[in-house]
């Protein structure tokens, strides 16, 4: 197969690129992901698949890295991993440590536990084994952190995958169909051995936070943007794919039925979930994000653009990181004390939720995004 482009290319930007650019529809996708998230931890029953929300964002990380990365390439001739990590740092990292800090202080200060598990959980999280920890001892947390396990899941892909296609693209030029082959290789092979691993109820955590065992969503979300990139790079004009009309509607209300039925209906502990849901999630994503793409007239285009969801998808890092701890300050002993119906601390835990993400996001994200900006230039 021809590369998209030369591992030396003559020109900076080959005929048929077309940068993807901001995408509205994907902050929506994103902003369902983060609610379903946040409704399953905080407890509403008809949400009780909503742990596949984690399996959504994969697919969505999996696609815009894969996409900011070829990119990249195509414009500039490289990749720089150099500059790829800093924005990542950038981007992730601030909010996190503010996230870890109060956590940790909120333990030492209440003497939930020594010293020395709340140093251990501090650095698991600032150096991104997180996830190990889940997977060693689920009960190894302090002060709502627990849920941080996949953003180290999400590290060792930008790791793995960044080095990957730098080094493939340096050598071959833009290959698709044999980076492709790769990702989708390593998704099957990743569900494949979570099938392997389990065991039964007695090795759930393992399953659920090793890096090994859920990579299937993120690198299927990867093999999607190789999708896109060759349909658009061979289709010139803005206009949508002349055959993907059908073809979209058909798949994106299969995906979208199937992603809810597994959100609806999935218990959190069954085999279903463990031995492919959370492929199969990942898939429907992925589907949903190609279709969403290639036809902009889709069913769920326009509601997915819509502004509500559009701004949670654009808070979902801080609210992802910020619903556990209000959870749990809203279900500790001193509001138990108070007496208040269930309804209430829920509501106030939503509330709390968004108030704390909607600061992260404005105070901390927004500063270090001209950060961003700046390292991109």
């Amino acid at each position: 197969m021809e590369p998209l482009a030369s591992p030396r290319p003559t020109s900076p930007t080959p005929a048929g690129f077309s940068p993807l650019g901001h995408a509205p529809a994907l902050d929506g996708l994103r902003g369902i992901a983060v609610l379903v998230v946040l409704g399953h931890n905080l407890g509403i029953s008809w949400l009780q698949g909503g742990f596949l929300g984690v399996d959504m964002f994969f697919a969505l990380s999996g696609f815009l890295i894969t996409t900011l990365l070829l990119e990249e390439r195509l414009r500039t001739g490289t990749i720089s991993l150099s500059r790829f990590f800093q924005r990542r740092f950038l981007r992730l990292y601030p909010a996190l440590v503010v996230l870890i800090a109060a956590a940790a202080l909120s333990s030492l200060t209440r003497s939930e536990v020594g010293a020395a598990r709340v140093s251990l959980v501090v650095v698991s999280n600032l150096l991104y084994f997180s996830n190990w920890m889940l997977a060693a001892d689920s009960e190894a947390w302090v002060g709502g952190t627990a849920h941080t396990w996949s953003l180290a899941v999400e590290m060792h892909f930008y790791v793995l995958w960044a080095v990957l296609l730098a080094f493939v693209t340096r050598r071959h030029g833009v290959v698709l169909r044999p980076l492709f082959r790769l990702a989708v290789g390593i998704a099957l092979a990743s569900a494949l051995w979570r099938i392997v691993v389990w065991t039964g109820e007695d090795n759930l955590a393992r399953i659920y936070g090793g890096t090994d065992t859920r990579l299937d969503a993120v690198f299927l979300g990867a093999a999607t943007a190789l999708v896109r990139l060759g349909i658009v790079a061979s289709t010139p004009g803005p206009a949508p794919v002349p055959w993907s009309r059908p073809l979209v509607r058909i798949a994106e209300l299969i995906s979208a039925i199937g992603l809810a039925l597994l959100i609806r209906f999935t218990p959190d502990k069954a085999p279903l979930a463990f031995l492919g849901g959370f492929g199969v999630a990942g898939a429907a994503t992925a589907l949903l994000i190609l279709t969403t793409l290639l036809s902009p007239h889709s069913l769920l285009a326009g509601p997915l653009r819509s502004r509500g969801l559009v701004w949670f998808g654009q808070i979902s890092y801080s609210l992802y990181l910020w619903h556990v701890p209000m959870k749990k300050i809203f279900s500790s002993q001193r509001f138990a004390r108070l007496g208040l119906p269930e309804e209430v601390e829920l509501a106030g835990s939503v509330v709390a939720s968004i108030a704390a993400a909607a600061l992260s996001y404005y105070l901390i994200e927004r500063a270090f995004l001209r950060l961003r900006q700046k390292a991109r230039g």
